[in-house]
C-alpha cells in the first residue's frame, strides 16, 4: 500500500504521519511537503494495514505542527496507491 502526498504549489510544511499500531512492530513514518518540495511517498506492507491510520498535519505559527485530520486505513484494499493533494493552507 503506497501513500503519496502532493501540493499543487509552494506551501508551508504539510505532513502525513503513517502510524502502524501492530503490537509486534509498531512504528511511525512521516511523508511531507515544504515549499519547493511538493511530493513525497512511503509504503506499508499489507500485514501492517490493520489498525493503522494516517494523521494529517500542517504548519501553524512558529513552525508548530497541528493535527487537522485522522483517517483509519484498515478498510483500504491491499496493493492500492492513495494520493492526497493539499491545494491550499
Amino acid at each position: 500500500m503506497q501513500f503519496v502526498l502532493r501540493t499543487s504549489r509552494n506551501l508551508w510544511r504539510k505532513e502525513i504521519l503513517i502510524v502502524d499500531q501492530r503490537s509486534s512492530s509498531s512504528g511511525q513514518w512521516t511523508i511531507f511537503t515544504d515549499g519547493a518540495r511538493r511530493n513525497d511517498q512511503n509504503s506499508l506492507y499489507t500485514s501492517q494495514l490493520d489498525g493503522s491510520y494516517l494523521i494529517f498535519r500542517k504548519a501553524k505559527g512558529w513552525g508548530q505542527m497541528k493535527e487537522v485530520a485522522r483517517v483509519y486505513i484498515s478498510a483500504v484494499k491491499p496493493g492500492q496507491q492513495l494520493t492526497f493533494t493539499w491545494n491550499r493552507d
